[in-house]
């Protein structure tokens, strides 16, 4: 059980080290955030659930 726990807590770690070296190359916040130049946390929570989905 503690083994299964350790191996998917490194899992995750590691893909949020590949999405946060993909932010660095690409020098663009990640789809879907808000809050960055592109796309400002100014939208209701319904419009942001819209944009989540599409």
């Amino acid at each position: 059980m503690i083994l299964t726990v350790f191996i998917a807590t490194i899992l995750l770690l590691f893909i949020f080290l590949l999405m946060s070296i993909g932010y660095l190359f690409n020098n663009k916040g990640i789809k879907s955030t808000c809050g960055t130049d592109e796309n400002p946390c100014t939208c209701s929570l319904i419009e942001k659930y819209k944009c989540l989905k599409s």
